[in-house]
């Protein structure tokens, strides 16, 4: 059998269900996208193409110490954080309570990790408070929060990069997994996030996929990537297997005209 359904949970937050399929264990929550994918035999190898492009934000931060994750889910970045980056200390905050559980229970997160800590909290009330952030800020934050029908609206707003770049390192870096199929929302977000942190913000779309991964910084990123780039690039690629130069070569600024012939 190729696909087996494991648990199924509804509550008035939606639906979960984890799916046992060929090659990996998946998390879905009430419609055909999947939320995480995780291979039990290696919990740390990002399955989900989405997930490895998030992980290009390492160009711009390849050494962070302090990790924030917005949505846990089955908790595949929380693994591959920990185990690439043994100095690391990972936060994620969540909203559901029975996402941390499936995510323990299904997906073998450990919560009792000395350097992992997870937030049962709402994403934008937590940034918000005060001591939130560790001192110096989170290196990396990743916003990876969504529901049956895409990313969290919260989490697409200017409000809620305030609250982000409020908690960052001044060299620190968001990144954050967006939605291409709904063209005037993702503009609206790229372009919050620009008079946020300012430009230029790249965006990197999985190949093949809805996906759209955003990265910034605050007074911007480096408008040439240039030859360090390309070098830390071949260091990535070589120390954690992922296309670091491919995705290197499909980052692209954003650009307000970017998505004009798409939109009516």
């Amino acid at each position: 059998m190729d696909r087996k359904i494991l648990y199924r949970h509804r509550d008035n937050e939606g639906t979960i269900e984890v799916v046992q399929e060929r090659d990996a264990r998946s998390l879905y929550f009430g419609s055909p996208s999947k939320q995480s994918s995780v291979r039990p035999e290696a919990p740390h190898e990002l399955v989900l193409p989405y997930t490895r492009t998030l992980a290009a934000a390492l160009l711009f931060r390849p050494e962070p110490r302090r990790i924030l994750l917005v949505g846990l889910g089955g908790g595949a970045l929380a693994h591959f954080f920990l185990h690439h980056f043994p100095e690391a200390r990972v936060e994620a905050v969540e909203n559901r309570a029975a996402v941390v559980a499936v995510a323990r229970d299904f997906f073998a997160l450990p919560l009792d990790h000395p350097r992992l800590t997870v937030h049962l909290r709402d994403a934008g009330t937590f940034l918000a408070e005060a001591g939130a952030a560790p001192r110096g800020g989170w290196d990396l934050v990743v916003a990876d929060a969504y529901n049956a029908d895409g990313p969290d609206p919260a989490t697409l707003l200017e409000e809620f990069y305030l609250g982000c770049r409020a908690g960052l390192h001044p060299e620190g870096v968001l990144a954050a997994n967006l939605w291409s199929s709904r063209r005037r929302r993702l503009r609206a977000a790229l372009e919050a996030m620009e008079r946020v942190f300012g430009a230029p913000v790249y965006r990197l779309q999985a190949r093949g996929r809805a996906n759209v991964s955003a990265f910034a910084r605050q007074g911007g990123l480096p408008a040439d990537p240039g030859p360090a780039l390309a070098e830390r690039a071949r260091a990535l690629e070589e120390r954690i297997g992922l296309a670091y130069e491919r995705y290197l070569t499909d980052l692209e600024p954003h650009r307000r005209t970017w998505l004009d012939p798409f939109i009516p």
